[in-house]
């Protein structure tokens, strides 16, 4: 049996609107501990950081690489108010390039091991 394909989608850690409410360098290394916890755990794991002002090719372009079990959608993007739009452009991608992808939502970069155990334990 293969390993869960999950793909995480998220703010660049550097991104204005999190500098502007969060440490920038914490949320870095939360990340970058993110990705090795879902390796290390059997996940088929990748992040995709975009910016609304970056549009969705990067998103559609990474959906197109294989088939995603699941889509991370962090909560850097959910929980701000002002990123409503990109929040729900983000759900529209998704729903219309891996349809049959579950939708996860983490509460921190730290809890993104936990959404994916929720649909996809690992052994």
């Amino acid at each position: 049996m293969s390993s869960p394909a999950v793909l995480m989608v998220g703010l660049p850690w550097n991104h204005h609107t999190i500098t502007s409410r969060f440490d920038a360098n914490a949320i870095r290394v939360n990340l970058e501990q993110t990705e090795a916890s879902m390796n290390d755990a059997g996940y088929d794991f990748k992040p995709c950081y975009i910016g609304p002002e970056q549009g969705m090719t990067p998103l559609i372009d990474e959906l197109s690489l294989k088939r995603w079990d699941g889509v991370v959608i962090g909560f850097g993007v959910r929980g701000n108010s002002d990123l409503t739009v990109f929040f729900e452009q983000i759900v529209n991608v998704v729903r219309e390039h891996a349809p049959t992808a579950k939708l996860l939502f983490n509460s921190s970069p730290g809890s993104t091991l936990d959404a994916a155990k929720r649909w996809f334990p690992v052994l």
